[in-house]
């Protein structure tokens, strides 16, 4: 399946019980294989085989946004405040605007 696993990295202490890492939550993406991926503070960014764009909030695992944004797999991700910029298979860069999911 195409699910993303969200994992918080604690500070280690000299207790060697310590956890240093915990499962979060998963943020479900089915029917699809996730091709592309980067991460924020707070939000992560995904892409797909099926040249979908997905923008999560990590907090709730809500799937903030979901665009097509490729024929065919998304191999390449970057964003900042306000835009994501994704290339594909399909030899496209596309820009998306984060708040209304415009290209």
């Amino acid at each position: 399946d195409g699910d993303i696993f969200v994992w918080e990295n604690r500070d280690h202490h000299d207790d060697p019980d310590y956890e240093s890492f915990k499962y979060k939550h998963r943020l479900r993406c089915p029917k699809c294989k996730i091709t592309a991926i980067q991460f924020g503070q707070l939000e992560i960014i995904s892409g797909d085989n099926h040249g979908w764009v997905s923008i999560w909030w990590i907090k709730t695992s809500e799937n903030m946004r979901r665009c097509q944004a490729h024929h065919g797999p998304v191999t390449g991700l970057q964003f900042d405040a306000t835009r994501v910029v994704s290339c594909g298979n399909d030899k496209n860069v596309q820009v998306i605007d984060i708040i209304t999911g415009q290209i």
